[in-house]
Formats: C-alpha cells, sequence, structure tokens
C-alpha cells in the first residue's frame, strides 16, 4: 500500500533505481519506447511528481511484468557467480552451443525445453538453472540462463 505522505530521500532514489533497472530491461529488449517512458518515469521520481497515493492495478501489474523480466535477465541471485562443467560446451559436438546461440540470435525461447533436456542428458543436475530454462517466461535476450550456457554469465 502507497503512502500519502511525502516519501523520504532513500524512498525516492529506491524508486529511481527501480525505473532505471526497468529502463535496462527495455533495453535489452530494444524497446526504446518502453525505455523513454521508464526514464521519464525515473525523472518525475525524482523530481517529486508522482502522486505516491493513486497507483493503479494497471501499474502494479506493468511493475509486476518489468520485475519478471529483470529476473529473466539477473538471475535468483545476481551477485552470485556461477559457472556450469566446461564439458557442457563439448557434449555431443557442441549441440548445447549450437542450441543456446540460436534461441539467443533468433529469440525463439520455445526452444529453452528442449535445450534443458540436452543440458540434463548431459549431466547438468543444476535445479535453478534446470527451473529457469524450463520455466514459461517471459524470457528475453540477454536471460541469465542462457548467457551462462554461452559463457556470458
Amino acid at each position: 500500500m502507497y503512502s500519502l505522505a511525502a516519501p523520504d530521500a532513500a524512498s525516492v532514489a529506491w524508486w529511481a533505481g527501480i525505473e532505471a533497472a526497468a529502463a535496462a530491461a527495455a533495453l535489452a529488449e530494444d524497446n526504446f519506447s518502453a525505455v523513454a517512458h521508464q526514464v521519464a518515469e525515473a525523472v518525475a521520481v525524482l523530481s517529486g511528481l508522482v502522486d505516491w497515493g493513486k497507483r493503479s492495478a494497471a501499474w502494479r501489474d506493468e511493475r509486476a511484468a518489468q520485475a519478471n523480466l529483470l529476473r529473466d535477465i539477473f538471475g535468483p541471485l545476481p551477485f552470485r557467480t556461477r559457472a556450469l562443467s566446461a564439458s557442457l560446451s563439448s557434449w555431443k559436438d557442441g549441440a548445447i552451443l549450437t542450441t543456446a546461440r540460436r534461441v539467443y540470435e533468433t529469440r525463439e525461447y520455445a526452444f529453452l525445453p528442449f535445450l534443458a533436456d540436452l543440458v540434463q542428458e548431459a549431466g547438468c543436475e543444476d535445479a535453478e538453472v534446470m527451473g529457469h530454462l524450463r520455466a514459461e517466461g517471459p524470457h528475453v535476450r540477454g536471460c541469465w540462463g542462457i548467457d551462462l550456457l554461452l559463457g556470458k554469465a
């Protein structure tokens, strides 16, 4: 629930950070109109133009969708380093890397469950990776699971 009182400086800084992160997620999707919207909202937060007491259900739904995109990009614990076995890249003549590259380049995220099957067949037992690859999404370019497989994470 949002307070009608003016926010303190910490709240303003936190919201501005959220808006900036949402702008970064939109940029990862090549959605430049959304980037512009998020930057404008961050400026509104910083300048005090936001009515803190009148957030609509559509606004909350949009924020939830953006949070899901951020989770897809940064993963469950974004500041934790993780690595997969190097043998995954050479398994079955590079089938995992080839499939991961195809998904990354074409943005055909419907192939992620198939990719998860390949990764599991190759011996990966990381529950977070497997769960993420099999999840419905949303998935976007920069997805932490694909980036991990491609060595970009």
